[in-house]
């Protein structure tokens, strides 16, 4: 069966035997399934889809494109609150999810130079929704991040003076030094304007 394992495995800069360790099988079998010597049944689209971080339907050769709500804007220099009307089965616009990207994926817009030449005033960027997303996996790390003041940013987030506040560092603006975060969620994907 046609697939899309090796094209997205090499996406990611992954090599076989990282994608085996996080699917918890061995390389030869990863090799197998990505030339097709072993069908891609939907248990092991499954196991390699988490191991990818992708949707299993995203293995799959390419159809139809998946298209998501732009649900707000971002800040980035700018004060920027949510409007988040998806919920409403509304948004902003609706664009196409990039290649390879699975799950709950959320659109936003940047607003601000803040985080230039990262990000410009326009581009889009795109995250997984960020209920689910541990603690840990965001200090050092760009992420979209709600504040307790319910402003909405893109920043590199650090670990502040205590337990539970956050610095949030920019490329050429001061930095936001130890703020409550609400949630926030890595940057998986940036649509250039």
């Amino acid at each position: 069966m046609e697939n899309r394992l090796r094209e997205l495995r090499k996406r990611q800069g992954l090599t076989l035997e990282q994608v085996a360790q996080r699917a918890h099988t061995t390389n030869q079998q990863i090799h197998r399934l990505e030339t097709g010597k072993r069908r891609l049944t939907h248990e092991w689209m499954v196991r390699v889809s988490r191991a990818l971080g992708c949707h299993p339907a995203d293995l799959l050769p390419d159809t139809a494109p998946r298209r998501v709500a732009v649900v707000s804007y971002v800040g980035a220099g700018e004060e920027v609150y949510p409007i988040d009307d998806h919920a409403l089965g509304q948004g902003l616009d609706e664009v196409e999810v990039p290649p390879g990207e699975g799950g709950e994926v959320v659109a936003v817009i940047v607003r601000g130079e803040s985080m230039y030449p990262g990000y410009n005033d326009g581009d889009l960027i795109f995250y997984h929704g960020a209920d689910g997303t541990p603690e840990s996996s965001y200090p050092g790390r760009e992420c979209v991040v709600r504040l307790a003041d319910e402003r909405m940013l893109v920043k590199r987030v650090i670990r502040g003076s205590a337990a539970g506040l956050y610095t949030l560092l920019s490329h050429n603006a001061p930095e936001i030094s130890d703020v409550v975060i609400q949630w926030a969620a890595p940057v998986r994907w940036v649509k250039r304007n």
